[in-house]
């Protein structure tokens, strides 16, 4: 079976392909030739085809449901539990909202998201990607030093990450 394919021209320098449902988007950079446009269509096309087969072995996540102000102080009160037993990191709010993309943000700040579908997923999942968003309160990037850290905080970082793959965020 072929996935559905729908192309759009843009003002964008670079093509690039995004999943909405199970439609390919394919994003044409400006100003390219027929050969060019059709090459970058045949490449963006057989990636996403990839990530699509791959995704239809994950287990799909809808973080889009109701959650409840009892629901939100839990995980803020985890989340200064974790921090208080580990890091010791400044935070300035902990908001608990749907996404799409990602588990989690950090901003420089200090102002820490988590995804509401963790609360779908096993609790030490949910716990790792707090140590991961606090991590980031010291490191900002996904370097060696930035896993080291996690890691020394959360053993089985790997474990949870590899996990966390199985899922897949829909909405």
């Amino acid at each position: 079976m072929s996935p559905n394919v729908r192309i759009e021209r843009t003002h964008n320098r670079h093509s690039r392909a995004v999943l909405q449902n199970d439609t390919i988007v394919i994003r044409l950079a400006r100003r390219l030739g027929m050969r060019d446009e059709q090459r970058h269509i045949e490449n963006l096309v057989r990636r996403m085809t990839k990530i699509l087969h791959r995704d239809s072995r994950r287990t799909r996540i809808d973080p889009f449901f109701p959650i409840f102000d009892g629901q939100t102080r839990e995980v803020a009160a985890l989340v200064h539990q974790i921090n208080s037993a580990t890091l010791c990191v400044s935070i300035k709010c902990i908001r608990l909202r749907p996404m799409t993309s990602q588990w989690g943000s950090c901003s420089s700040c200090g102002n820490i998201t988590l995804n509401t579908a963790l609360l779908k997923l096993p609790r030490h999942l949910l716990e790792y990607v707090v140590i991961h968003e606090l991590a980031h309160r010291l490191v900002k990037n996904h370097s060696r030093t930035f896993w080291n850290l996690v890691e020394s905080f959360y053993p089985d970082a790997k474990a949870a990450r590899r996990e966390l793959l199985s899922y897949r965020l829909s909405g």
